[in-house]
């Protein structure tokens, strides 16, 4: 029983190490997202200043992006809050079984 558990607890360490590295990713695309939304701004502010027929064109795009970009950050809170749910399972599987490694070898 002993080995069992101590070896289940070794093979988790790889797969904390991928989570660390998911929710990274997942920042770096949220940091993206921020800039994203910046630049839509910008641009808005770009398009409204232009001629009302230009202006109509480019402020009808800029709608498709940012209802886009809502999209993607939706998707990627979704995402996140998956893996942040799935992370606190993990580490409260890992704190028990860690406990009943301890019982095991102290008893």
């Amino acid at each position: 029983m002993r080995r069992h558990a101590l070896d289940s607890f070794v093979n988790r360490i790889p797969f904390h190490r991928f989570r660390v590295y998911l929710l990274q990713r997942i920042s770096r695309f949220i940091f993206g997202l921020e800039q994203a939304e910046a630049l839509i701004c910008k641009m808005d502010l770009k398009a409204r200043s232009l001629k009302p027929n230009v202006k109509a064109v480019l402020l009808a795009k800029l709608r498709e992006c940012k209802s886009d970009l809502n999209n993607l950050k939706s998707e990627v809170k979704r995402l996140a809050s998956d893996n942040i749910n799935q992370a606190a399972r993990d580490d409260l599987l890992e704190s028990r079984m860690i406990d009943a490694s301890l019982r095991t070898i102290r008893g």
